[in-house]
């Protein structure tokens, strides 16, 4: 008899290709799906869910395979987003769209209208809205929570094949693990999005600097005023740190000299009139992208920081690697809405908190090295964690730091029973399995196989 099953029908599911399927972007562990499935519509997904739990299969969703650490990757049934991507309405304040939609074809979509995400994009806009809504959302616009905060509502497919909207309104309790939660409760099928408008021009100021410390103290002061909308650094060499600004506006661009004034002395440079918010967009994609020179072992240490910040990033700098580029992205902690999953810590003296993201590609390791390599990475990896929580940060589980079930409950902290009891509920079976951020530990035990 032949079969119904939706895991089994022509041109829905495609065989295994190791190489695209087994691992993720940061390409430091491997874990071969038993089948990787391709829904079009939020119906499928929900056949395909209730096939995974009849049968005890473990699910898990993705968009295109951006992170690092493996929270992606399954044993059982992928279920690959990216066909689920259409935009479905944009209107005044609001955009629509399936969760395999990229946040560049949200960006695009809203700019159409004179409109922008209200949180600003996610730092790599090649993520889809699920992935990124799952993770959190982390933008470069300094008074905006993140991209979860700005999420009006969510469709999902529960554990147990149940399609259900919620919101802040609607079953709250599933939007907050829902949000920032790596797929516990559910595959996220569609969201809406807050926008606002923005301005057509937009004017960014680069100022590079040899001196850390004298970056973070501009980037306070630059954070607090009015012109200046996107504010975050880069580097990817010591000595050379770049803090980048950028203000929107309709005829006459900011002086350069009001918005800069009392700063310390660095070149600097602006950018030329003309440049439209679509290019500052741009810009921090092709800043995401230099990395991934090659097809080699990438690994990411992610961690969020308040008052401790001055100190975690000198630790990050003592020990430089080579072919790393870092991130520091500052917001103002009182924008962050709270009932996300997403965890911040206690913000500093000006009232930011920061992501300090730090990204290191094995470019010049020899194949044969690869896995020594790993597992360096990963001790040095652990050591940022830890140094961290001890500085009163919080992990942004993005990364490859390996993590237990004791750094789980740590991080969801006294929300982690309500969390626990809604996975009972939304995932009885057990087919989301356990924190996706654990996925490191669970498919390398023994070390990184790439």
């Amino acid at each position: 008899m032949a079969s119904t099953s939706p895991l089994d029908q022509p041109g829905v599911y495609r065989m295994l290709a190791p190489d695209d399927d087994a691992t993720d972007l940061g390409r430091m562990i491997r874990c071969s799906p038993r089948k990787v499935v391709r829904p079009t519509s939020t119906d499928d997904v929900v056949e395909v869910i209730r096939a995974c739990h009849g049968l005890g299969l473990p699910a898990r969703a993705r968009g295109p395979l951006r992170q690092m650490g493996g929270q992606q990757l399954t044993p059982g049934i992928a279920i690959d987003m990216c066909a689920l991507n259409r935009i479905v309405n944009v209107d005044t304040g609001v955009i629509d769209a399936e969760a395999g939609a990229t946040i560049r074809e949200v960006v695009d979509a809203a700019w159409s209208t004179g409109q922008r995400l209200t949180s600003g994009p996610s730092l790599d806009t090649r993520q889809s809205i699920g992935d990124v809504l799952s993770a959190g959302g982390w933008s470069t616009v300094v008074r905006e929570g993140s991209i979860a905060d700005r999420c009006l509502g969510l469709e999902l497919v529960t554990g147990q094949g149940e399609r259900v909207w919620c919101s802040r309104q609607s079953n709250p309790d599933v939007f907050r693990v829902a949000l920032g939660g790596h797929g516990a409760v559910g595959i996220i099928t569609r969201a809406h999005l807050a926008l606002c408008p923005v301005p057509p021009m937009a004017r960014t100021w680069r100022r590079t600097y040899a001196d850390m410390a004298e970056l973070l103290e501009d980037m306070r002061t630059l954070s607090l005023r009015e012109h200046v909308v996107d504010l975050h650094a880069r580097w990817q060499r010591l000595g050379e740190y770049h803090l980048i600004a950028t203000g929107y506006y309709h005829r006459k661009p900011p002086a350069t000299g009001w918005v800069m004034r009392d700063l310390a002395p660095v070149p600097l440079s602006t950018s030329p009139h003309g440049r439209t918010y679509r290019h500052t967009v741009s810009e921090l994609d092709d800043a995401a992208g230099e990395l991934h020179r090659g097809w080699v072992p990438t690994s990411r240490t992610s961690m969020v920081l308040g008052a401790g910040v001055d100190e975690f990033v000198d630790t990050i700098l003592a020990d430089p690697p080579a072919n790393s580029m870092g991130m520091l992205v500052p917001h103002v902690a009182a924008a962050f809405d709270r009932r996300t999953s997403l965890r911040l810590p206690p913000a500093d003296s000006s009232g930011l908190v920061y992501l300090v993201d730090v990204l290191h590609g094995a470019q010049h390791v020899h194949p044969s090295q690869w896995n020594v390599w790993c597992r360096g990475e990963l001790d040095r990896n652990r050591f940022h964690y830890e140094r961290a929580r001890h500085l009163g940060g919080e992990l942004y589980p993005v990364g490859t730091t390996p993590l237990d079930g004791a750094d789980e409950r740590h991080h969801f902290g006294e929300f982690a029973d309500q969390r626990d009891e809604v996975i009972a509920r939304t995932d009885p079976s057990g087919i989301f399995g356990p924190w996706a951020a654990l996925n490191l530990q669970r498919y390398a035990p023994d070390g990184i196989t790439p």
